[in-house]
């Protein structure tokens, strides 16, 4: 496996379930959870042990003028969008690059500034 080639979801899975001492079938069931929680909580944040946490961004309605081509000049309208971002921990940064050890996730301060969506 090369350094850039992206890891496919049976090996994320088969490597989960091995280290946490699962089976696979009890990994995935995990993972779905997660995944289904991500989406229910993405007003108030979901937190992803030691790597960050899940949250909703929101964008207001904004009016913009056209800077180039046929159409310079121009006004249009971009329309309010909500997105789901991922904010990671500066800590996983730290440990991503070698240069701190990933601790025990569940001994970390898991709190975040604000617990409101961020609006872009």
């Amino acid at each position: 496996m090369s350094h850039f080639d992206p890891l496919h979801p049976d090996y994320v899975v088969a490597r989960l379930a091995e280290r946490a001492g699962l089976t696979v079938d009890q990994a995935k069931a995990f993972l779905q959870a997660q995944a289904e929680l991500v989406c229910e909580c993405d007003h108030v944040g979901y937190p992803l042990a030691g790597l960050g946490r899940f949250r909703r961004s929101d964008t207001t309605e904004r009016e913009m003028t056209i800077a180039f081509g046929e159409r310079k000049g121009e006004k249009v309208v971009i329309p309010a969008t909500q997105r789901l971002k991922f904010v990671v921990m500066p800590l996983a940064v730290e440990v991503a690059f070698g240069r701190a050890k990933m601790p025990n996730v569940f001994e970390l301060d898991w709190s975040f500034p604000d617990n409101e969506p961020v609006t872009d």
